[in-house]
């Protein structure tokens, strides 16, 4: 997972809602809600990032202490975006 650089799917539609991101997919229909540490990671699912990447930019924009574990939650936040369906395949 480290070298992976995720993508958000181009046809998803944002929108903020108050003080979450609210993504639209239009393949099922659906709208999910996302936190601000979330909508920051969906932010750089450009395909230029890998988790280092989001983790350093993560750690550079949030007060995050520097022996706090931040990798744990970028990855179940990408799991948790690409079982939704909401990333590119990896390899597209």
């Amino acid at each position: 997972m480290s070298d992976w650089k995720p993508v958000g799917r181009s046809d998803v539609r944002s929108r903020q809602q108050g003080e979450e991101l609210a993504l639209a997919d239009p393949e099922n229909s659906k709208v999910h809600f996302l936190n601000e540490t979330a909508e920051f990671i969906w932010e750089l699912c450009d395909g230029d990032h890998t988790l280092l990447d989001i983790e350093m930019e993560i750690r550079s924009c949030f007060d995050v202490p520097p022996e706090a574990d931040i990798r744990a939650d970028i990855e179940r936040t990408l799991v948790s975006l690409d079982k939704k369906g909401l990333l590119e395949p990896r390899g597209h």
